[in-house]
């Protein structure tokens, strides 16, 4: 696609204002003014004017049982730090604690760098979203180390990365992330009892004490220096970027309330929070990046900003708070109600902002946290996951009769199911850039498992051949025609002529809704999903539009599953704890493919066919730079429309 051609599209399906702004930035960072209005300078040259004020911190004796009973993991945890590893993007696994960036002594805007294979990768470390590890150990055990530990990783940051060198000062979000972790961290350690070096003397330790204080007020008003100055870029992508430099900005005046710039960064910060969360949630509580993941991320920074709000007397705009309320139960309708466990559906770059030792696929912490804010209610069972709450002084908000008013209105995720038992259809419209091509994409969960499931992300770069590959069609719980994708691939992180849902039926008996990814081949498709005992029937019908000449189709199906045995047999497919049946007037065949080869083929051909797509196919990504074997379930036929699809999901105990 010409460079003419994708503009314009990009202003049809974008609006002109997001492409203006990005268009902006990229001026400005080619014509060199960003790197003339932000040299590198020496940290220590940063004028204050006045002392970091910390945050308060948490109730200890609240917090003493949920920490002693999870002694084990918080002394591992800080040891696996102190040994300079870390768990990137949520892993069970430990990697290198790596603050190095590749281009060190190279101004962030500059295009004379070495390429770097996957930035994430040099980000995740930096973000310094690991310091809860030390926090928790520090409130339990109270020795000193994991607060040494935390001084030494911090210096040891500003030695590798001088202001506005490398890549940790490129992402003005990853700059923002980082920021709140420092500032939270810090003033837990500033405020706790003189232990990290009992012979020191009382004046030596103060000495020291406002020295720390001094480094972190440093460290934070140059990080809030680099976030104010690209903001464009944030408000052009209409995403968690802005919404993670807005909060990081209202941090820095939080903590730097002496600070020359620290009533434009409150009052900058705030307006974008604000229009942000606004522009970004649908009035249902759909978030605009139709992706679970970035959903926990803005409920933490919305759970984070509230902290905030209340520590300088504030309030949350009335308009917003009907919002708020409806996208807490928009993300907790996508997960187990006893687990926590949720659809990984959409981006998953691994992004989790506070654990506090909750692990990464429990999304139940941050839903808790937020429901006592916004509902005035837990929606999960008491437990360890009320952790969280504690850390960030979750407070039950005040809310007015027409605040609740609202709730009678509320229509979540089109679902369909009752308890642990559900199917969930991807069918809000696209607000922003798409990132999945997965609408009409179906979910189901049965006693706690995500039985269809989405692939995820994987990677978005630096490895050959899977550049973001789980984002298309072929690796989701949907029906392709003629092995084409509804929408059209612009690049890595963009989708133009988006794909339109509508939704046709909505009550308890069934769901069903339609889209137009297949219009250009006068086609329409619609997928309604019904529970039946023990699970669920989806019906696949292709409907003929315009002048539709009775062309044949190749119609694509695919079912992603986790890894387990199968047996298959006359369009039944016997899994561990499910059974699915196939069934059409049209001959179909069934492959199986597990991690990126093929195992089963029912095809009468003499030589199996291969296919390009089975790579990407049979694969799980829990977290970002991972993924493991999972089942592919594709089910391919030829025929005319009208077209009919039937697909029965039961557990093994039905029927």
């Amino acid at each position: 696609m010409n460079t003419l051609k994708l503009a314009a599209q990009s202003v049809r399906d974008l609006g002109f204002v997001p492409v203006l702004r990005n268009g902006c930035y990229r001026f400005l960072l080619k014509s060199g003014i960003y790197r003339a209005v932000m040299p590198h300078r020496p940290l220590r040259s940063e004028i204050l004017h006045g002392d970091f004020k910390p945050l308060p911190i948490p109730d200890e004796e609240k917090l003493r049982p949920f920490l002693t009973a999870d002694t084990e993991r918080v002394l591992k945890d800080k040891d696996t730090i102190s040994s300079g590893e870390f768990h990137s993007f949520g892993s069970k696994k430990s990697f290198p604690l790596d603050l190095n960036p590749v281009n060190g002594s190279r101004h962030w805007a500059t295009d004379h760098k070495v390429p770097v294979q996957d930035l994430k990768l040099i980000w995740e470390g930096a973000r310094f979203c690991w310091v809860d590890a030390l926090m928790r150990n520090e409130v339990l055990t109270h020795s000193g180390l994991a607060e040494v530990c935390f001084w030494e990783k911090l210096d040891e940051f500003n030695q590798k990365n001088p202001v506005n060198l490398g890549e940790n000062w490129e992402s003005a979000q990853e700059v923002g992330l980082r920021l709140i972790n420092i500032a939270f961290a810090a003033s837990l350690f500033l405020q706790m009892p003189k232990s990290d070096n009992v012979y020191l003397t009382s004046v030596k330790h103060s000495e020291l004490v406002q020295e720390r204080a001094d480094l972190t007020a440093q460290t934070i008003q140059a990080h809030a220096k680099r976030i104010s100055k690209t903001m464009i870029y944030a408000k052009s992508q209409r995403n968690n970027h802005l919404l993670s430099e807005a909060a990081a900005l209202m941090t820095a005046a939080a903590v730097l309330p002496h600070a020359q710039d620290s009533e434009h960064w409150w009052k900058t910060g705030k307006k974008n929070f604000f229009s942000g969360l606004n522009d970004q949630i649908a009035p249902n509580g759909c978030y605009i990046q139709h992706s679970s993941n970035y959903h926990r991320l803005m409920l933490q920074l919305v759970i984070w900003v509230d902290r905030l709000l209340r520590l300088k007397n504030e309030d949350w705009p009335r308009k917003l708070i009907p919002k708020l309320r409806n996208t807490v139960r928009y993300l907790y309708a996508f997960c187990d109600p006893q687990n926590g466990k949720c659809s990984n559906v959409g981006h998953n770059d691994g992004s989790l902002l506070f654990s506090f030792g909750s692990d990464y696929d429990d999304y139940s912490p941050t839903i808790q946290a937020a429901g006592q804010i916004f509902l005035g209610r837990k929606l999960f069972p008491k437990g360890p996951r009320d952790e969280l709450s504690l850390w960030l002084d979750v407070q039950k908000r005040v809310l007015f009769q027409s605040e609740r008013d609202t709730d009678t209105a509320y229509e979540g995720p089109l679902s369909v199911g009752k308890g642990r038992i559900k199917a969930l259809l991807l069918s809000e419209p696209f607000r922003g850039r798409p990132a999945h091509d997965d609408r009409l994409h179906l979910e189901v969960w049965i006693n706690g498992v995500n039985e269809l499931m989405d692939a995820g992300t994987y990677r978005y770069s630096g490895i050959e051949g899977w550049d973001n590959r789980l984002k298309y069609a072929v690796s989701h719980n949907v029906m392709t025609v003629d092995r084409k994708e509804p929408m059209t691939d612009a690049g890595k992180f963009l989708w133009l002529d988006p794909d339109e849902t509508k939704i046709v039926s909505r009550n308890e008996a069934y769901i069903s809704a339609e889209h137009n990814a297949f219009s250009s081949l006068n086609l329409k498709h619609r997928r309604t999903v019904r529970p039946i005992e023990n699970g669920f029937s989806v019906t696949d019908d292709v409907i003929p539009i315009g002048e539709n000449k009775g062309e044949e189709h190749l119609y694509r199906f695919h079912w992603l599953l986790p890894n387990q045995s199968f047996k298959y047999k006359k369009g039944i497919l016997v899994l561990d704890r499910i059974r699915m049946g196939f069934s059409s007037d049209t001959p179909f065949t069934l492959r199986i493919v597990r991690g990126g080869y093929s195992i089963f083929d029912d095809s009468e051909k003499t030589e199996k066919q291969d296919y390009l797509e089975d790579r990407w196919c049979g694969w799980y990504s829990p977290t970002y730079n991972e993924k493991e074997p999972a089942l592919s379930i594709i089910v391919t036929c030829r025929g005319t429309a009208p077209f009919h699809f039937d697909t029965l999901i039961t557990t093994l105990g039905a029927g």
